[in-house]
């Protein structure tokens, strides 16, 4: 177990200077005033401090229990995480086709059956509701721009 929690710490600390170096290249702006850089540069760092903070843990822990202990990622959920990480790689190419509306609902299709399989018109109502609640709240509430997709919308 302490093996994979080294290398889970390596890896968010490697994402995180990733995500740190990436959003210099973005206007950081001020505290008061924030840039469109700032925000991925503080997550960046958080997630940089608490993976670090994970991998000491899994350094200082004297646990004979702990090192027994399975891996948090048996087998047989591997196929779902790739599932789910090449979903997500996908929808960040289909958005500015598709639009934020489709995408978005497809994908949270995707998830709520990836995450507990039963009937598609309840995964289908469900990603709708997700969908019109992240709409009426970033799009219309928060005025956020959505990318509109071929349709329109």
């Amino acid at each position: 177990m302490r093996k994979w929690d080294r290398i889970a710490s390596l890896l968010g600390i490697s994402l995180g200077v990733l995500l740190v170096i990436s959003s210099l290249k973005l206007d950081l702006g001020q505290f008061n005033n924030p840039g469109p850089g700032f925000m991925p540069f503080v997550s960046g760092i958080l997630l940089t401090a608490l993976c670090f903070a994970y991998g000491v843990r899994s350094i200082w822990i004297k646990d004979d229990d702990y090192e027994k202990k399975e891996s948090p990622w048996p087998r047989e959920n591997w196929e779902k995480l790739i599932g789910v990480l090449v979903a997500l790689f996908l929808f960040t190419f289909l958005l500015t086709t598709l639009g934020y509306l489709l995408s978005i609902f497809l994908l949270m299709i995707f998830l709520f059956w990836v995450g507990e399989p039963g009937k598609w018109i309840i995964i289908g109502i469900k990603a709708a509701l997700t969908v019109l609640a992240t709409y009426i709240v970033f799009g219309k509430w928060l005025m956020i721009q959505f990318p509109k997709g071929f349709l329109g919308v």
